[in-house]
């Protein structure tokens, strides 16, 4: 049943942050359930959780694939100091001139502009006197490499993360290239190591050379600390040289870019959250439509049985009941008026049927004794009165409840195979079930189908009784419908008696038996229990 707007439900449709978009005018504004505002505070929380942990992880392999591109880079680039730089020197060392002259100079300057990564080329006299071109940033700090092979490179660096560039030295040359780590990226700097690989060295462990030492052996470790000292490192090492480099980002480090990229998380999260809010309340919309209440209704036995009580009209005792189907779940009540017609177009009466008739004898069952024997009057649909699997269930129930005298109730709404119906009648009436004639005199049914049919009850359509006071016509057609009935030996059972003078003239009109809020309206069956101890 639909209850009032909770703070869950207000913080839910704050969410809705394009109020006058097509997508939202296209969604109905519904007041959630509070199994439905549950579900839809769970869901949003989750998606929004789930996306902030899928948007980290995004950050952390782009961190660390970005660290094993700089990693893989800065081995490259040793490397190409190594190779590259000797080649070059050799051509240089072809220049006979070898001094800083203006001839010299432009030879130094052709040879660097046929080079992309170089920062600058510096030549040393033997007077001590140094001549270049290009440009570099001043070593502040420097470190020296060499490596067992005899190649030898100057490390310039800020701090011992942040290198800046590097320097060969190659025969009377000295060649100044960039460093290829890019912290920018990070926003942070970036924990760094250089060493040198064991089988460079011959050895068990890796020699230091720069950077943050003992980083290399943290990685070896393989992180298994619960919190660790380094939350992404990579390793790389040159296929052509004896180097290898490996960076590290710590914990703080990764803090500071989570936090720079908060923006983008939170985001991302509102959006996947809010959307998984839509779609969750496109889907409760749907829930509601009546077919799908119905469908579901039946799997979760959300219909449940009234009882209306049949009297004997001269006593006023109570003979039998008519069971009828009541519909309610979270989203209210629902009338057989309306649950009727979509369960037939469903097809779904049989399953409809055999589910009250289920619910009604378990629940009658505890009522019923030697001393107390009820009849029990079940609605069925034409269309199932005429198939055997209507029959045999009805011919099985009426076995497994003995002291219960099962009637069967056929609407006049639609049109009756006869000949079908006359096979299934005859065997059940053999085996003790009672057939009924349901609202005679509003639908299809004439006096021949009747006799031909072998009805034990005429049932009298309320219509007819509310006119029997006022309707003159009514009036003259009752004592003939009755005086039918008894002819062909039916017991008459008049609907909807409301009035002592209905009643009354019911009485005198020799109808045996009725039902209506003057004596009882449809009821639960503890309500029906507490009239049973009071009819006794």
């Amino acid at each position: 049943m639909a209850t009032p707007y909770s703070a869950s439900h207000v913080l839910l449709e704050a969410v809705e942050i394009f109020p006058k978009s097509g997508f939202m005018r296209s969604s109905h504004h519904i007041v959630f359930t509070a199994t439905e505002r549950k579900s839809l505070f769970r869901y949003v929380s989750l998606s929004f959780v789930l996306s902030v942990m899928v948007v980290t992880v995004v950050a952390f392999f782009d961190i660390r694939d970005e660290l094993s591109e700089d990693a893989s880079e800065l081995v490259e680039r040793l490397e190409a100091i190594h190779f590259e730089g000797a080649d070059i020197a050799a051509k240089l060392q072809q220049i006979d001139v070898k001094d800083c002259s203006v001839s010299h100079l432009q030879k130094l300057q052709a040879i660097f502009n046929q080079q992309v990564f170089i920062q600058a080329i510096k030549y040393r006299l033997e007077s001590g006197e140094q001549c270049q071109v290009g440009s570099y940033t001043p070593f502040v700090k420097s470190e020296r490499i060499r490596s067992p092979r005899g190649n030898e490179i100057i490390v310039n660096y800020r701090s011992p993360v942040d290198v800046v560039s590097f320097m060969a030295q190659h025969g009377d040359y000295q060649f100044v290239y960039p460093a290829l780590i890019s912290p920018a990226f990070l926003l942070v700097d970036t924990n760094f190591e250089i060493v040198l690989s064991s089988e460079a060295l011959n050895a068990d462990e890796y020699q230091y050379l720069i950077g943050e030492f003992g980083l290399r052996r943290v990685y070896a470790k393989g992180q298994n600390a619960w919190w660790p000292d380094y939350v992404v490192m990579t390793e790389s090492c040159g296929e052509h040289s004896d180097y290898c480099a490996i960076l590290g980002f710590s914990p703080r480090q990764f803090a500071v870019v989570f936090l720079d990229w908060l923006g983008i998380i939170v985001a991302a999260s509102v959006a996947f959250a809010y959307f998984t809010y839509r779609s969750l309340k496109r889907k409760y919309i749907r829930r509601r439509s009546s077919r799908s209440r119905i469908l579901r209704g039946l799997k979760k036995s959300f219909f449940f049985c009234h009882y209306q009580p049949i009297v004997d009209l001269a006593s006023r005792r109570i003979v039998g009941c008519e069971v009828l189907a009541r519909f309610e779940d979270d989203y209210g009540t629902m009338s057989p008026l309306e649950f009727i017609p979509l369960i037939a177009e469903a097809k779904l009466t049989l399953p409809f049927t055999q589910l009250i008739i289920d619910k009604a004898m378990a629940e009658l069952a505890e009522l019923i004794d030697e001393t107390n024997s009820l009849k029990v009057n079940f609605n069925v649909f034409p269309e199932d009165f005429v198939t055997d699997s209507l029959w045999r269930y009805v011919e099985g129930v009426s076995a497994k409840y003995p002291l219960c005298k099962l009637v069967v109730e056929i609407t006049e709404d639609q049109p009756l195979d006869v000949g079908q119906a006359i096979t299934h009648t005859d065997s059940a009436q053999s085996n003790g079930v009672l057939i009924a004639m349901d609202d005679f005199g509003t639908g299809y049914s004439n006096l021949a189908s009747l006799q031909t049919l072998n009805y034990d009850i005429l049932k009298i359509d309320r219509s007819f009784i509310k006119g029997l006071e006022f309707d003159a016509i009514v009036a003259s057609l009752l004592p003939n419908i009755v005086e039918i009935a008894n002819k062909y030996e039916m017991v008459v059972v008049a609907e909807g008696i409301e009035t002592e003078e209905q009643l009354k003239s019911l009485l005198e009109l020799g109808v045996q038996q009725g039902q209506g809020w003057l004596f009882a309206k449809p009821m639960p069956i503890q309500m029906l229990s507490d009239h049973l101890l009071l009819n006794s």
